[in-house]
């Protein structure tokens, strides 16, 4: 006999500090057909305590592509909206979302 492991999970804990970009949201479809206009849409959100210029790097993981784009002088509390469109290949299409904030 022995222990299986069945299921496991885990918790972020956010740090609070300065500006801090949490990402609320991200939405894109499912699927598409090879060639239709994607747009994954990521809502991000100022944590921090106090006012934050805040970016998101979205990243195809198969093909390298990757995006960048920037909100200056996001207050606290405050949610701004970044999207991203593509040509979707004639395989999957996998985007890593990164949520960033400068000090």
């Amino acid at each position: 006999m022995a222990w299986i492991g069945d299921e496991s999970t885990s918790v972020t804990v956010y740090y609070l500090g300065r500006g801090l970009c949490h990402i609320v949201s991200v939405s894109a479809p499912a699927n598409a057909h090879e060639g239709d206009l994607v747009t994954v849409r990521v809502d991000i959100q100022n944590t921090g305590d106090e006012v934050a210029d805040l970016r998101v790097v979205l990243t195809d993981v198969w093909s390298g592509w990757s995006e960048t784009a920037t909100h200056t002088g996001v207050g606290t509390g405050q949610t701004r909206s970044v999207f991203h469109e593509f040509e979707m290949p004639k395989a999957n299409a996998e985007v890593s979302i990164q949520g960033q904030h400068w000090e």
